[in-house]
């Protein structure tokens, strides 16, 4: 396995993250780490790590290039079959590599394995588990990753993702068009085709870092807009036939609204009606009557028409869901 590694001024954390790595790694697995022109101590924790383990293959970019660039690097020198995409800010758990490989053995046709992950912050204090929608374990064939990717969306955490090399190359690697969303397309993609699996255990400590770059999508109401619609805009030229149409009808459908859906308390009328034309909501009449609704102050009810609408989930599921938990709530009282 190639572990590939890009650091950019985080010698606070790289001597660890290094350090877990290589404690997982096998004989004859690599550790890529690009520097990617950092400015603190980095280099040197990385020079001096790399004089006592052999497995440690460092890169040092003289200035900063970027994160793609550094991957890109990575990904010329890497000889494994398969590859991890490892952040110097992360927290890698005790038997994730052997878990994953072990079931990417068993199951040779699978593309990838994932793996569940939870949030951090800046001090390494657990702040929630990122969850899986639905109960998921070992091998999901391509027709079952179909079914489930219409009913629930992905459950890909990308950074718990170890790949199968020869499929990560055929299916033409991460499009930098893409931007944050390149592994996460990729994903999807490669499970369509090929499957893949998932191991239902914590593997991963992603840090919170508002500052990320998927983050900053994410800050900015206009700039969440221009990224999705710009991934659609890439997907529909590059990707239209590889992409199973009610797949994606659906995971547009989500964006829409979970836009919608974590500003409505946080904008004014005026942004709303905005917002809804930028999202393509073209009919005079829905529009009007959806900002009448916001005006009134009647979120449930707009989020309601909002999911009737752009069914981001199968509405089954939705109301199976919302009743399971009415009536659990119910047991409790």
């Amino acid at each position: 396995m190639s572990v590939i590694l890009p650091n950019y001024n985080h010698g606070h954390f790289i001597k660890g993250a290094i350090l877990a790595i290589l404690k997982q790694m096998s004989p004859g697995d690599e550790l890529i780490v690009i520097d990617d022109g950092s400015s603190d101590d980095s280099p040197e924790i990385i020079r001096t790590l790399a004089c006592t383990h052999d497995a440690l293959k460092p890169i040092y970019f003289s200035n900063n290039k970027g994160v793609h660039l550094a991957v890109e690097r990575g990904l010329e020198l890497a000889q494994g079959d398969l590859l991890y995409f490892a952040a110097a800010d992360d927290r890698i758990c005790e038997g994730f590599f052997a878990a994953s490989i072990s079931l990417l053995d068993i199951h040779s046709a699978a593309a990838f394995c994932t793996s569940r992950a939870e949030y951090i912050d800046t001090s390494g204090r657990v702040i929630n588990e990122i969850k899986v929608p639905f109960p998921v374990n070992d091998f999901v064939a391509p027709d079952k990753v179909h079914v489930l990717l219409v009913k629930y969306g992905g459950w890909f955490r990308c950074n718990t993702a170890i790949y199968r090399r020869s499929i990560f190359d055929e299916s033409g690697g991460f499009d930098d068009d893409l931007g944050p969303f390149c592994d996460g397309f990729l994903c999807m993609l490669m499970a369509l085709q090929y499957g893949c699996c998932f191991v239902p255990k914590i593997a991963m400590q992603v840090r919170y870092d508002p500052k990320s770059l998927s983050m900053a999508y994410k800050n900015n109401l206009d700039d969440t807009i221009e990224f999705y619609t710009g991934v659609e805009q890439v997907v529909m030229q590059k990707y239209y036939d590889q992409i199973p149409q009610d797949v994606w009808q659906r995971w547009c459908g989500r964006w829409r609204y979970a836009v919608l859906s974590e500003n409505l308390k946080q904008i004014n009328k005026d942004i709303f009606e905005r917002v809804l034309t930028a999202l393509g909501f073209k009919n005079t009449v829905i529009r009007k009557t959806l900002s009448l609704l916001y005006y009134c102050r009647m979120f449930t009810l707009v989020r309601t028409i909002l999911i009737l609408m752009l069914s981001p989930w199968d509405l089954r599921q939705v109301v199976s869901h919302r009743t399971h938990k009415f009536f659990s709530s119910f047991a409790r009282d």
